[in-house]
């Protein structure tokens, strides 16, 4: 009867033993193959001197918690290969943010600089623009919104100018 138990505690140990655990990529698989051992180990401690001898126990216990450790392991690693792979994305997606952020500041950056020397060509007091950037005010200056506080609007040389503009 005791064969009929080892024999059953040897199925369990065979199949929550993993192979080539370096290459498993699901942390549930560990983690199930970590409880059932866990479950064994509980059991066989339990029943020591019922069923099996003190040697055989900690042969079992040793043998189970090498590969509950090494699941620890692998579990571990996963989760830092996720959390690298988390950062790099977010990292990237800053860059990404900032580059964005760049372009659309250099693309209007003329706005507080003064640094645009184009002119549409339009006279009177209309609205016109310069490249999609500057309007003309009824008083004939070019102005452009601040591109960080659209509620502040600037001329070509960059000095801040009354809000107050009527657009046709």
């Amino acid at each position: 009867m005791k064969n009929v138990f080892r024999e059953e505690y040897d199925k369990i140990l065979t199949d929550n033993t993993l192979n080539d655990i370096d290459k498993i990529s699901g942390k549930e698989q560990l983690n199930n193959a970590k409880t059932k051992l866990n479950e064994l180990l509980q059991t066989i401690q339990n029943e020591k001197d019922i069923i099996c001898t003190e040697n055989e126990v900690k042969e079992y216990e040793t043998k189970i918690t090498d590969l509950v450790k090494s699941y620890e392991d692998r579990v571990t690693a996963i989760e830092k290969e996720e959390q690298e792979k988390k950062a790099k994305e977010e990292a990237e997606r800053q860059a990404a943010q900032q580059n964005s952020q760049n372009q659309s500041s250099s693309g209007n950056s003329s706005y507080s600089s003064g640094g645009s020397n184009g002119n549409s060509g339009s006279s009177g007091g209309g609205s016109s623009s310069n490249n999609g950037r500057y309007f003309e005010g009824d008083e004939g200056i070019d102005i452009a919104p601040d591109v960080n506080d659209p509620s502040k609007w600037y001329d070509r040389n960059g000095n801040e100018v009354d809000n107050e503009w009527s657009f046709i």
